[in-house]
């Protein structure tokens, strides 16, 4: 994700961040969105 700031006195800065997750933090969203699929497609 990259987002840029423009300011009156420094210019144009760009900044770079990346998330990363922990293989416990990926499987407890992998687990929310396959719940929230079948939830849906129960509907």
């Amino acid at each position: 994700m990259t987002t840029g700031a423009t300011t009156k006195d420094t210019g144009y800065g760009r900044y770079t961040f990346r998330v990363r997750l922990s293989a416990t933090a990926r499987r407890a969203i992998w687990n929310e969105c396959v719940a929230k699929s079948k939830q849906v497609h129960a509907q």
